[in-house]
Parts: structure tokens; C-alpha cells; sequence
């Protein structure tokens, strides 16, 4: 079997993402390298109601040149756990309280694995509806919230009106772990 090495080597960094290059190191001492933009940890979180709505939030990615519904979510803060860091996105993007001892676990998945390298932690949530109205966007980053039924969501993936990769990792894993 080829063994193969790799080292890592930062040139730029900043409290989102560093900027660097891995050195890739064969059996045969062929070495390469490979231009690598790391972003920090990020978590995306699956809020679903008993009437099978799905907390969503509509964001502009201006490096996208786009307008995207996603689920709520986004970056880990330094020394935040990720299970945390799901509750306080959550709160900050849409004012819904989420107990962060009750989200549950779907696993991580990297959105990127050429040039960006970037983890999402996911988690499920699911909810009561009495408690589901008080969903108020900040509207500093949040263009606006929406509880989309089941059918509207799956409808809007296959028409390619959800494209953000860590909403529709975090909802086949959810599909595929039987947990919704």
C-alpha cells in the first residue's frame, strides 16, 4: 500500500480562517504542494416542529453571488464547543432559544475537500409548535425567517433553491440516521 504524509505550513491567519499550503510527501519522495485555505469549525443546526417545518433563514453570500435560504448556523467561536456554539447561532440568527443539552448529534461532514478546508458540525433539534412564532430575524445578517414544511424544503433542494452544501449535508444525514 503507498504510504503518503502530510505537513501543513500557515502563511496568513485571522480569526476566521488561515491561509497556507500542505506539502503532500509520497513513498516514492515525490513531494508537492498544495495552496489550502482553512476556515475555522462551523456547525449547522436542523430545527424541525411537530408539524414538520424546518427553521430556515435567508442570507446574502456575497463570495457566492447569491441570496440563500439555509438552515441557521455558522462559525465556532475560540475554546466554544460545538454543541454551544449551535445554540448561541441559532438565538443570534433568529431569537429562538434551542437548550444545547438537546440538540442531537448528526456527526460533521467537510463542505470542501480540494483547496477550502472547512468542518460543519450538525445537529437536530426538534421542537413544539406552541413555541415556534417568536422566530424574529436579526436583521444585521438575516434577510429573513421561515418555518418551510417537509415537502416545501425536499421540493426546494431538488429545484436547486436550497444550494448551501451544510443544509442539505445536515438533512440527508438527519434522513439517513432516521431521526426525522
Amino acid at each position: 500500500m503507498r504510504q503518503l504524509t502530510l505537513e501543513t505550513f500557515e502563511l496568513e491567519s485571522t480569526p476566521v480562517h488561515t491561509l497556507g499550503y500542505v506539502k503532500l510527501h509520497s513513498v516514492s519522495h515525490e513531494e508537492k504542494e498544495y495552496s489550502q485555505i482553512f476556515i475555522n469549525d462551523g456547525v449547522s443546526i436542523l430545527v424541525i416542529n411537530d408539524r414538520k417545518e424546518i427553521l430556515m433563514v435567508k442570507v446574502v453570500r456575497p463570495s457566492a453571488g447569491v441570496i440563500s435560504w439555509e438552515l441557521p448556523g455558522g462559525g465556532i467561536d475560540e475554546g466554544e464547543s460545538p454543541r454551544f456554539a449551535a445554540a448561541r447561532e441559532v438565538l443570534e440568527e433568529t431569537s429562538f432559544v434551542l437548550n444545547p443539552d438537546k440538540l442531537l448529534y448528526l456527526g460533521n461532514a467537510v463542505t470542501d475537500v480540494s483547496i477550502i478546508s472547512s468542518k460543519i458540525h450538525m445537529f437536530l433539534q426538534k421542537v413544539d409548535v406552541t413555541h415556534c412564532n417568536a422566530v424574529k430575524p436579526d436583521l444585521d445578517e438575516i434577510l429573513e425567517t421561515k418555518w418551510w414544511h417537509i415537502s416545501e424544503f425536499e421540493e426546494a433542494i431538488l429545484k436547486n433553491v436550497i444550494i448551501e452544501s451544510a443544509t442539505i449535508m445536515a438533512w440527508t444525514k438527519a434522513r439517513l440516521m432516521r431521526v426525522i
